[in-house]
């Protein structure tokens, strides 16, 4: 059965839909349509730009490359101009497309306009449509306060209320966010198949599980993106609050990058908080697994926010596979996981003080409990996120 996967992320750029590609190729007569790589740094990929002929074909699948205007440095005009500019070249692209497809598969991770080609091609050739929603649009940029204008937010809502309409089936990160499509789309009379499909774990190689670092101090983790939605800003203020002859007991180490990085910096030489909260640059992976072996807990947050929460972070899945504790900040279903599976301690997303007083707990944990956790972190991991099973449910959802 042929098929197209329309993304505007693919390889080299490191996203899920790269290992969902490799599976359906054994499975399914596949091409991949998708843009040029400049994902997460806003810039074509050197490597890239050097060898084009060399990123035609992934695993011997074709792929077809529309321009499009970088990212850059991640403004809101920058980032509009390559939404923008992916869904104009694809439309031209899909209109020079000669062969007929059984069935396309979209990967929507934001913004899901972009899909809108990929739905005018199954019109065309009249086959089957699979969408995998990763973010709910606009619900998020409201939360996020992205656009605030309501005229804006409403025209975002018909398109995403038209995606869903022409897809056959629709594939959701998370039970919540099931039942918020679902409800939109029960207003309007439309009927669709929601399949809760979870991104898996990322398997991460030479990191060692369960282990508590030789340091005397318990050494928490954070790994990802540095932006307005991580709420990073709330764990500077929740540190503020501990006694000040405890910081001698711990440290946090933030590693990545995002928009918010130098605010979040300056933040913390104004809190003096410099020698407990240490900001690194993402390493290299040989780097960043001995940060991750020598660290006890890992740390995840959100803002508050109904639909952002409605989201399960890949980070979640990621530190789940490590086997470690998780402190969190954060609502919706990360925090009922978080609760169920006694993986880590997890507080409201508003609340600093309630943050500070699971800091403290960590730091008076035994080992025999922080072990205890995370068994329990790596037990939901192989259960409920494994990558084996989840891609096998998608290829089972398509053949039906």
């Amino acid at each position: 059965m042929s098929g197209l996967i329309f993304s505007q992320y693919f390889w080299p750029e490191n996203f899920k839909i790269n290992e969902l590609v490799s599976e359906f190729s054994k499975k399914f007569d596949i091409e991949v349509l998708t843009s040029l790589p400049n994902y997460p740094k806003g810039e074509i990929f050197t490597q890239f730009k050097k060898n084009r002929k060399k990123y035609n074909k992934f695993n011997q699948i074709k792929i077809y490359r529309v321009p499009q205007i970088s990212r850059g440095s991640g403004s809101k005009i920058r980032i509009f101009l390559n939404y923008l500019s992916f869904i104009f070249f694809s439309f031209i692209k899909i209109l020079l497309l000669k062969k007929k497809y059984k069935f396309i598969f979209i990967f929507a991770p934001s913004p899901i306009i972009s899909v809108i080609p990929a739905i005018l091609l199954s019109k065309i050739i009249n086959c089957k449509v699979y969408i995998w929603v990763l973010d709910l649009w606009p619900e998020v940029l409201k939360d996020l306060k992205i656009i605030r204008s309501p005229f804006i937010l409403s025209i975002i809502d018909k398109v995403s209320m038209f995606v869903y309409k022409n897809s056959d089936k629709i594939f959701v990160q998370s039970e919540s966010f099931k039942k918020i499509i679902n409800k939109k789309l029960m207003k309007k009379n439309i009927k669709k198949k929601i399949i809760t499909i979870y991104s898996w774990s990322d398997k991460l190689v030479g990191i060692k599980k369960n282990t508590k670092n030789i340091k005397k101090k318990t050494v928490f983790l954070f790994m990802g993106n540095i932006g307005q939605s991580q709420n990073l800003f709330l764990l500077v203020d929740s540190v503020r609050r501990i006694e000040k002859f405890k910081y001698n007991k711990f440290e946090f180490n933030l590693v990545g990058s995002g928009r918010m990085q130098e605010n979040l910096r300056k933040y913390i030489h104004e809190k003096k908080l410099q020698s407990i909260i240490k900001l690194y640059k993402f390493k290299k992976l040989k780097e960043l697994k001995n940060i991750i072996n020598s660290s006890d807990v890992l740390y995840l947050s959100l803002i508050e926010g109904k639909f952002i929460n409605s989201t399960i972070p890949a980070k979640f899945q990621t530190y789940l596979s490590i086997g470690k504790p998780i402190l969190a900040s954060i609502d919706g279903e990360v925090k009922n996981f978080i609760k169920k599976s006694k993986c880590g301690l997890v507080s409201s997303p508003k609340d600093s003080n309630d943050l500070k007083i699971n800091i403290e707990k960590f730091l008076n944990m035994n080992n025999k409990n922080l072990k205890r956790l995370g068994d329990n972190s790596l037990k939901l991991s192989r259960n409920t996120f494994n990558k084996n099973l989840i891609i096998k449910k998608i290829i089972r959802e398509i053949r039906n």
